[in-house]
């Protein structure tokens, strides 16, 4: 196994760096190489070992580093053809600094590093770990009191919701039995008209029969006055009994008819009347009808009003605070 002098390169023992400081030790153990063979120091290494108690768990990283260093001792003992490994390593061009840089840069790579290196970082990154992880919970936390903001919030807009409905339903019922009343009251108003037309008929009906009655009798009279006119041309030759004259039947049947008339235009005079007045007690109790259902109207549509209005102010003012501007 070939032996390397201690470089003076090596930075002194002063240099508080510890690559520095590793270095030395290293080159220390090389210098010692130079003077005890590599069998005793592996035998002194060996009872060094032995001696040495039960590694734990936080030794994990210098047990890692001695196996690597024994499997590079045990690949140079174990190698098959060791003549033409040195071969190999002369041919190399400047092969004892290269040998010699290897061998550093191993013991650098393969040795431990301070152990408050790794404890310091460890702790940074569990110092940061638990600061990210305060910050996450803390933002998680925020949100679910926004969600769980916002879930009362929905519960209140339906709440408020179902109120507004409930408030629009009473509201199309009114409005719907005011819309029943009103196509009554129109069923009504037909049904008046019907019978003003009916007896507006029978009225109409009547002075057409008076007056066919009246017509009859006129020709009727124009007829008998001609011939009371030619009976009394023909009577006039007759005397006078007594000094006065009697009464022809001419004109006894003038006075039967005139009281006929009388009595018939008394009789249509009655009846029409009674029409009249049957006539005048259907248009008052109409009329009273038709008051007592616009004063009902008349109170009613204020009060519509007024609970229309209401509802309008407490339908803004529900909704107002179901939907806040604002940003959730």
């Amino acid at each position: 196994m070939a032996t390397f002098e201690p470089s003076s390169s090596i930075a002194p023992a002063s240099v508080p760096n510890p690559e520095a400081a590793e270095l030395s030790s290293t080159a220390d153990g090389l210098a010692a190489s130079a003077v005890t063979s590599w069998s005793g120091r592996l035998a002194e290494l060996a009872q060094l070992a032995s001696a040495l108690p039960e590694a734990g768990h936080e030794e994990d990283e210098m047990a890692q580093s001695v196996h690597f260093h024994l499997d590079a001792i045990e690949s140079i003992l174990r190698d098959p053809r060791p003549a033409l490994s040195r071969e190999v390593a002369k041919c190399r061009p400047s092969g004892v600094a290269r040998g010699r840089s290897a061998v550093e840069e191993m013991s650098r790579v393969s040795s431990p590093p301070p152990l408050r290196a790794p404890d310091q970082h460890c702790d940074e990154s569990l110092v940061e770990n638990g600061f990210a992880k305060t910050k996450m919970l803390a933002q998680l936390s925020t949100l679910l009191t926004e969600v769980n903001d916002l879930h009362i919030q929905l519960g209140n807009r339906r709440r408020e919701a179902s109120e507004i409905c409930d408030l629009y339903e009473e509201r199309c019922r009114g409005l719907q039995r005011t819309v029943a009343e009103l196509e009554l009251e129109v069923v009504e108003l037909k049904s008046d008209l019907v019978e003003d037309a009916v007896e507006l008929e029978g009225i109409q009906g009547t002075i057409l029969g008076l007056q066919a009655w009246i017509d009859g009798l006129q020709s009727e009279q124009v007829v008998l006055r001609r011939q009371r006119y030619l009976a009394q041309h023909k009577a006039r030759q007759k005397q006078w009994r007594g000094g006065q004259r009697n009464k022809s039947s001419d004109e006894l049947a003038s006075d039967a008819q005139i009281d006929d008339v009388l009595e018939g235009l008394g009789a249509w005079m009655r009846g029409l009347r009674d029409v009249q007045e049957e006539f005048q007690c259907r248009a008052r109790a109409r009329r009273t009808r038709r008051e007592q259902r616009q004063k009902t109207l008349a109170q009613e549509i204020p009060r519509l009003m007024d609970k229309t209005d209401g509802d309008a102010d407490t339908d803004a003012g529900l909704w107002s605070r179901a939907f806040p501007l604002q940003r959730v």
